[in-house]
């Protein structure tokens, strides 16, 4: 039976994913990224992608005071 792998990690709070495949098999995401920049310098060959299930930035909520 093959080890188990390596859950995934999809953090909402961060845009960009980096794709590792360490040596052995047990290929992973790591998406703790702010920019793909930042993910580019820690990629080391490996590929950087965008965040699917990045939530985006919370802005302040308005309250719609409009009549029509």
């Amino acid at each position: 039976l093959p080890a188990p792998g390596r859950a995934q990690t999809y953090d909402p709070a961060y845009p960009v994913c980096l794709y590792v495949v360490p040596w052995g098999g047990g290929a992973y995401y790591d998406g703790t990224y702010q920019t793909m920049a930042q993910c580019q310098a820690s990629a080391n060959g490996q590929m950087c992608s965008l965040n699917p299930y990045y939530r985006g930035a919370a802005g302040p909520v308005r309250p719609n005071n409009q009549r029509y």
